[in-house]
């Protein structure tokens, strides 16, 4: 089942680290959000992993990437991770 944006609530955005899941920093660029989201879907479509966790791996990296992607989106994210001191270093943590 696809989402649409729409879909993804602000409780959402602010349950989940998006960049962990995407294997990515903050600083990513759009095109390396892109780029995250194409090779991780590939690699936990449904169609081509039958792992039985592959279909939720896939659907939070959807989600992470309909957040990311969007630039509201992306900002309320940030908020939410630096009001939980994830904007931290893991060493300041």
């Amino acid at each position: 089942m696809r989402r649409h944006n729409d879909d993804i609530t602000e409780e959402m955005i602010m349950q989940k680290d998006y960049y962990d899941i995407l294997q990515l920093t903050p600083q990513a660029t759009d095109d390396d959000i892109r780029h995250a989201h194409r090779q991780l879907a590939r690699q936990y479509h449904p169609d081509v992993n039958k792992d039985p966790s592959a279909a939720d791996t896939f659907q939070a990296v959807q989600e992470a990437y309909e957040v990311l992607s969007n630039a509201k989106k992306r900002a309320k994210h940030d908020q939410w991770r630096k009001q939980q001191g994830l904007d931290q270093p893991p060493a300041l943590r």
